[in-house]
């Protein structure tokens, strides 16, 4: 297992004290410290991880791809799973997905998180939820699987070689779509586990998290989304943020009625839709739009940045256009 941690001081103990409950024989656990100022290499080696410290950032590649290539060139594992510093792993996920492996035949799984939240900004992102539903179920419809979430991948070490790893993807900031698409290219099985009891995570704690977080996903998957994939997304952001423009323009009488009726539909398909997904109360729902207004400003912003070629910021560096595949 290797774990990429930029200042991961707070977040850290709680992955590792759920990775020592773990249900599963001979787990290697290595965290690369990727330049921190926090004491995170420090926490790792007082838990029992095997720390690796990456050597200094060169141009081209985003920090992330160069701290999994240094984990992955220090695992000794004929599998190797890349996950996230501020997860939380059930006893029985990996189990789990090392059973996915073995019985699917596909060469990688990763999981959908259960988001975990706190403050009245995380309990509203659920809308957002349901948009990576909409991408995700695009891919499956199409047989197309391209799809996976960076905090758990989980390879076989063989077709993860065989596609270059995260040397081929160095310097994509979506890097975990970059090696979907790269296995997929090469013939490899993808799958993707949705139980919402195996992997937890919080993030985009802060509307600054999300902003910078969704404007760096957004700018590659903008490069790289399949058509249908595309469609369906704008499909749903049409219908839901049409919705309450419906009845706020509607002219009374009858129309009012179904416009109204309508907009209950669209919170009723977010409550159902975010269910499951994370600590997302039924009251969030109806807020909905102010969230994917945000996401929609976010979004065409992030296109903007393609379109004219813009660094774009991450963890505290600054990628420009052409470093970007």
């Amino acid at each position: 297992m290797v774990i990429p941690a930029r200042n991961e001081a707070e977040a850290l103990p709680q992955l590792l004290r759920s990775l020592r409950q773990m249900d599963h024989p001979a787990l290697e656990i290595i965290v690369v410290d990727d330049h921190s100022v926090d004491g995170t290499g420090e926490i790792a080696r007082n838990a029992g991880a095997t720390v690796v410290t990456a050597p200094p950032l060169p141009a081209g590649w985003s920090g992330k791809s160069w701290a999994c290539h240094h984990g992955a060139k220090a695992a000794s594992h004929a599998f190797i799973l890349f996950t996230d510093a501020d997860t939380v792993h059930g006893p029985q996920l990996l189990k789990r997905a090392m059973s996915c492996l073995h019985e699917d035949g596909v060469e990688l799984v990763s999981a959908l998180p259960f988001h975990l939240t706190r403050t009245f900004w995380e309990r509203i992102q659920g809308s957002f939820q349901l948009m990576v539903l909409t991408a995700t179920w695009a891919a499956h419809a199409t047989s197309n699987q391209r799809h996976c979430i960076g905090q758990f991948l989980l390879f076989r070490r063989q077709m993860y070689e065989a596609v270059g790893g995260h040397h081929h993807v160095h310097a994509a900031l979506a890097e975990d779509i970059a090696l979907c698409a790269a296995i997929r290219d090469a013939g490899g099985g993808v799958r993707l586990l949705t139980e919402a009891d195996g992997l937890q995570v919080r993030m985009y704690t802060r509307p600054g998290d999300f902003l910078q977080g969704w404007r760096r996903n957004f700018n590659h998957g903008f490069r790289t989304a399949m058509p249908a994939e595309v469609g369906r997304v704008v499909a749903a952001v049409g219908w839901l943020l049409g919705a309450p423009l419906w009845l706020l323009f509607s002219g009374g009488g009858p129309e009012t009625l179904l416009a109204a009726g309508n907009l209950m539909l669209a919170v009723g398909v977010v409550a159902l839709a975010q269910h499951g997904r994370g600590q997302f109360p039924l009251w969030s729902a109806p807020f909905y739009p102010v969230f994917l207004l945000l996401h929609s400003g976010v979004s065409a912003a992030a296109a903007l940045d393609v379109l004219f070629r813009r660094p774009v910021a991450w963890r505290g560096r600054i990628y420009a256009a052409g470093e970007q595949p």
